[in-house]
């Protein structure tokens, strides 16, 4: 297992790992929909993998889809355990379909 490290300052701090459920997921996926900076970023959550089921991306999904203060679209994928092999694609699939939806497209979505 590799280590994780955070800029503090000028030196890297190792994170320590922790056990998390299904439970804890889903509060830590709540808390990064209602606060913009707990990711460690601002980011505002305007969908989920649901809100794309018409794009069939997957019924496994446990996606946030953001925007950054730049505009641009974050995906934020919640698991557990080790990814499996098809994970990197992830990215690649919601990027092809995000990236044809203009704003107002992208604003339907958020508003359902």
């Amino acid at each position: 297992m590799s280590d994780l490290f955070v800029g503090a300052g000028n030196a890297l701090q190792r994170l320590q790992p922790v056990a998390i459920d299904e439970e804890s997921l889903e509060e830590i996926k709540l808390r990064a929909k209602l606060q913009p900076h707990f990711l460690g970023e601002p980011l505002v959550v305007i969908a989920e993998a649901d809100d794309f089921s018409h794009f069939d991306m997957g019924k496994n999904d446990n996606c946030l889809i953001a925007l950054d203060t730049l505009g641009r679209v974050v995906v934020v994928e919640f698991r557990i355990g080790v990814a499996r092999t098809s994970d990197p694609l992830l990215a690649l699939r919601y990027a092809s379909h995000i990236g044809k939806l203009n704003i107002e497209e992208l604003g339907k979505i958020a508003h359902a």
